[in-house]
């Protein structure tokens, strides 16, 4: 008798994979992006900022970056970190829990991620032209993110320090007033901290001003509006912009395309 598999998921592009041996001093900017990256630490410990968490992440190590979600990374603890950035694009659902935080790879997985990482660079960069050899990547890293999700639990490497945990609960409170259109000083005022201090935060901890930060928020929630189906009127009108024409002219600005043309590149 034969039984039907459904599937969850399919990995459907692979994109660069990066071995960076970082200094002591590495300070990544940050961005966001629609694809999902893995970032595995191979030696040394950096300090990682997803969206509003702050990480501390060494050797063993792994994290997913989900698409959109913006993240920066420094070099921490005096070490010069090796790492590796496998980046791919999946159709379905992947297990929710691979976006929860860091996991501690064991040696069989970290086995496996460096082979999955190996064979995506070699398919890259053209050195493998075997028809399956696509096939074979995929296929050996949905078996690791299903093992990391069924097998592993996140682990507790979120930041103790004060001052990331007043970052977080500032970028938290971005997230729930996302339509409000919120100043600095409201953000500043309900906890209780400096306009100043709350600035120095955010250079730390996201390479952006909070202005920078708090608008790249409001306007992926009107990409999202937009992609629901509302129209420009309607989300300047709910997310509290002045004008139909200012929320096209900011969108623009930030996509490099206007609401109209965005919304027809997604039908």
């Amino acid at each position: 008798m034969l039984y039907s598999v459904k599937s969850r998921f399919s990995i459907d592009k692979i994109g660069n994979a990066l071995n960076q041996f970082l200094s002591c001093d590495f300070d990544f900017k940050g961005e966001s992006h629609d694809f999902i990256e893995a970032v595995f630490i191979v030696t040394g410990c950096v300090q990682l900022t997803e969206d509003g968490k702050v990480y501390i992440m060494n050797e063993g190590d792994i994290l997913f970056h989900a698409p959109m979600e913006f993240h920066c990374l420094k070099s921490f603890a005096g070490t010069s970190p090796n790492i590796r950035n496998l980046s791919f694009t999946v159709k379905g659902d992947l297990p929710d829990n691979l976006f929860d935080g860091v996991y501690h790879l064991n040696s069989d997985q970290r086995t496996l991620f460096l082979k999955c990482f190996d064979s995506a660079y070699e398919y890259c960069t053209g050195n493998k032209k075997t028809k399956y050899h696509g096939q074979y990547v995929v296929s050996k890293l949905s078996v690791l993110l299903i093992d990391i999700s069924a097998r592993l639990e996140v682990q507790d490497a979120s930041s103790t320090e004060v001052s990331a945990l007043m970052y977080s609960l500032i970028v938290t409170a971005m997230h729930r007033s996302v339509s409000e259109n919120l100043s600095l000083s409201d953000f500043a005022d309900s906890c209780n901290i400096s306009v100043s201090y709350l600035k120095k935060l955010f250079y730390h901890y996201a390479n952006a001003s909070p202005k920078t930060f708090y608008n790249s928020l409001r306007i992926k929630e009107s990409a999202q509006m937009l992609s629901e189906g509302f129209s420009v009127a309607e989300i300047a009108e709910m997310m509290h912009f002045s004008s139909p024409n200012y929320f096209s002219s900011f969108f623009k600005k930030h996509f490099g395309v206007s609401p109209l043309e965005y919304k027809k590149q997604r039908c």
